[in-house]
C-alpha cells in the first residue's frame, strides 16, 4: 500500500509539472497582448541582481546561482522608457559607451513584458527612478521586457519533453519488464541523470 501512494504521488507530480511546463509557455507563446516591439535609442544597464539557491543545512554551500542584468532604454521615436531584462553583454554589443546605439535608427527588439517579482531589484529600482518622475513608462516600473522569452519557451518544451518521455519509460518498465532488454541499472541511471538536469533547469528557470 505504501509503495502503491508513493507511486501514485511520483507520477501525479510529474503530471503537475508536465501541465505547468506546457501550460506557461504556450501561454507566453501566444502571449500578443504583452509582447512589444521597440527601437530603443539609449540604453544604460542599472542593476546586477545575484540570486543563489543554497543549501538549508550547509548554507556557504551553493547549489545553484544566476546573475540577472537590467538595462533602462528608451524608444527613438515615443521616447517612451523601457525596463529590460537582457544577457550580460548586451549593451556592449549594442551601445556606445555614450550609451547610444550603434545603429542610427536605434535597435530594434522584440520582448514579452513580464511583471517584475524579484522584491529586491523592485526596491532599487523605485530608489534609483525616484527622481525620474518626467520619465514615460507604458509598462510601469513594476514590468520588464524580457529578451530571453523565446529561450525560456524553447526550454520548457525541452524539459517537457524529457519529463514525459521519462515518465512513459517507467509506465513501460512497470507493464512490461520482461521485454526490457538493456540492463536495468543503465536505464535507472539515464532516468536519474535526466530528472536531475530537467530539475536544476527548472529551477533555474523559475529563480
Amino acid at each position: 500500500m505504501k509503495q502503491f501512494i508513493e507511486k501514485v504521488i511520483i507520477t501525479l507530480s510529474l503530471i503537475g509539472i508536465l501541465v505547468y511546463l506546457l501550460g506557461t509557455a504556450i501561454i507566453d507563446m501566444t502571449n500578443k497582448k504583452d509582447l512589444y516591439t521597440v527601437d530603443i535609442d539609449i540604453a544604460t544597464e542599472v542593476i546586477e541582481s545575484e540570486q543563489s539557491l543554497n543549501n538549508k543545512f550547509f548554507k556557504k554551500l551553493t547549489l545553484l546561482k544566476k546573475t540577472d542584468y537590467y538595462y533602462i532604454g528608451i524608444d527613438k521615436d515615443s521616447y517612451e522608457t523601457y525596463i529590460i531584462k537582457a544577457p550580460k553583454n548586451w549593451h556592449e554589443e549594442h551601445f556606445n559607451s555614450d550609451q547610444v546605439a550603434f545603429n542610427e535608427y536605434g535597435l530594434r527588439i522584440t520582448a514579452l513584458a513580464k511583471p517584475l517579482s524579484d522584491y529586491k531589484v523592485q526596491q532599487e529600482l523605485s530608489s534609483l527612478l525616484s527622481q525620474s518622475e518626467e520619465l514615460k513608462f507604458p509598462i510601469g516600473t513594476m514590468a520588464y521586457l524580457d529578451l530571453g522569452y523565446k529561450k525560456i519557451i524553447t526550454t520548457k518544451f525541452i524539459i517537457f519533453a524529457v519529463i514525459l518521455f521519462i515518465l512513459i519509460s517507467l509506465l513501460l518498465i512497470l507493464k512490461y519488464p520482461e521485454r526490457i532488454t538493456i540492463p536495468l541499472p543503465i536505464i535507472s541511471a539515464v532516468l536519474i541523470i535526466s530528472c536531475i538536469g530537467c530539475g536544476i533547469t527548472l529551477l533555474y528557470l523559475i529563480m
